[in-house]
């Protein structure tokens, strides 16, 4: 029925945005060919509003399409579960809709990418979540579209099944009285978002990678792996001993295999570092800048429930450089979609704070391009010693750096902050030369009900 192929996210999978051009003009097709039918008569306005609704899915994907296209060549970052992915995108003429196209990232790996499902060739590739689709088609900031455009981004976001971003988009008043879709489309979010008040998602996760089914309820030891924790009232205290962690290890491997994972380093992801005695370690140079940006480039952090990201965050990171001089390290510790680059030149060390584009900071400070990204901003600061402990110590608010010391030397950047365009619920430390991290802490605070 009618009602099968247009409610369902099934359905909207079969014949919606998420299907080949081919498949949707079938679908629109059989549903023009429905208006002929005189018995249909009562249902033709409901059938011409999801033939309008088919059009405008399909407009997304063709300006995204369109976007990638043109971006050929060129640096693109992508979000694959929260986690950015940046590389050089490669796309021919007229075939991103039909065949997809790729992501060069680092020096030679190669990830096939595709804007719909069913573009997966022996379910090879990933596909392009919803946040970075209406980002592509020019339809993300809402305060700057027409009503059609509007209306588009809505029906997009219903069919990815985030029914509260989709019925903020809805402005009836746009809209002549006597159109049906606009009314229709808000009916049916409101009806989704009033079902399903606990499942509204937001379009960076979509649909397309993962279950609408929200994610079952942990508490801080499960979600971080993390045996050394304090809790007070709702305030959380969590620090991971890698020297000890490291230790432990060795000692084990004298009588049983090495634990994996979690068992050894709780919810952090090592990236590319390694778990040695003296602690987690970056054992060579990186070889080029885009190792430095890359997914893996170091250890990183996923800041998950229970943990409450509308109140201060704090980290605390205890770092051991290893013997690089003279060219000095580069360092980066990113929280929350901001970043705080230290470029420990011998003579004149440099520190930077800001939300921007990391990968045009490195390119700037490593003498690649002439003019820094003004989202940053500098502050000279007393460096460091290959060989010597350095702490840093990080907090932030929703939009406040509350602290800022490196050293032990407070950094004195701006309290208040521009946020960051995406926000990034990750903490992740990246560093251009051989570093070793021997201890880490984590402050915050447990949302309500958890």
């Amino acid at each position: 029925s009618l009602a099968t192929l247009f409610y369902g996210r099934e359905a909207w999978y079969g014949f919606g945005f998420v299907i080949a051009s081919a498949v949707a003009v079938l679908a629109a097709t059989a549903l023009t060919a429905a208006l002929a039918e005189p018995w249909r008569r009562s249902t033709h306005a409901a059938i011409r509003a999801r033939i309008r609704e088919t059009e405008l899915l399909d407009m997304v994907l063709d300006r995204a399409a369109q976007a990638i296209e043109a971006r050929s060549g060129e640096t693109f970052e992508f979000h694959f579960e929260r986690i950015p992915v940046r590389g050089r995108i490669g796309a021919r003429p007229a075939t991103v809709r039909r065949l997809g196209f790729g992501l060069t990232v680092g020096r030679d790996q190669r990830l096939p990418l595709c804007l719909t499902p069913a573009q997966r060739a022996g379910g090879v590739g990933r596909v392009v979540e919803g946040a970075d689709i209406l980002r592509l088609a020019g339809l993300l900031d809402s305060s700057a579209l027409s009503p059609v455009d509007r209306l588009a981004a809505a029906a997009f976001l219903a069919a990815e099944g985030d029914s509260e971003a989709a019925r903020r988009r809805i402005r009836l008043q746009d809209y002549p009285s006597d159109e049906l879709l606009p009314s229709d489309l808000e009916r049916r979010v409101r009806r989704g978002a009033e079902e399903r008040p606990g499942e509204t998602r937001s379009p960076v996760s979509g649909p397309l990678l993962g279950s609408l089914k929200p994610a079952p309820v942990v508490s801080v030891a499960d979600a971080f792996g993390v045996p050394n924790q304090a809790t007070v009232g709702r305030q959380v205290r969590l620090v991971w001993d890698l020297v000890e962690v490291a230790d432990a290890a060795r000692d084990l491997g004298l009588s049983q295999p090495l634990p994996e994972g979690a068992g050894r380093l709780g919810a952090w992801s090592p990236g590319r570092w390694a778990l040695v005695p003296e602690g987690l370690s970056l054992l060579s140079d990186l070889d080029e800048r885009g190792d430095f940006m890359g997914r893996s480039a170091g250890p990183s952090l996923e800041l998950v429930d229970p943990l409450n990201l509308e109140k201060p965050v704090a980290v605390r990171l205890r770092l051991r450089p290893g013997d690089h001089r003279p060219e000095g390290h580069l360092l980066a510790v990113s929280l929350r979609g901001y970043h705080l680059v230290l470029v420990c030149d011998p003579f004149e060390p440099r520190a930077w704070f800001g939300s921007g584009d990391l990968a045009a900071l490195i390119r700037h400070v490593q003498g690649g391009s002439p003019q820094a990204p003004s989202s940053f901003l500098e502050r000279p600061f007393k460096g460091v010693v290959d060989g010597e402990d350095v702490l840093i110590d990080l907090k932030l608010g929703p939009s406040s750096l509350e602290r800022a010391v490196v050293g032990g030397e407070v950094l004195d950047f701006p309290r208040f902050l521009e946020k960051p365009a995406e926000a990034q619920d990750v903490l992740r430390l990246r560093s251009a030369k051989p570093m070793t991290l021997l201890d880490a802490e984590l402050r915050g605070s447990r949302r309500a009900g958890l």
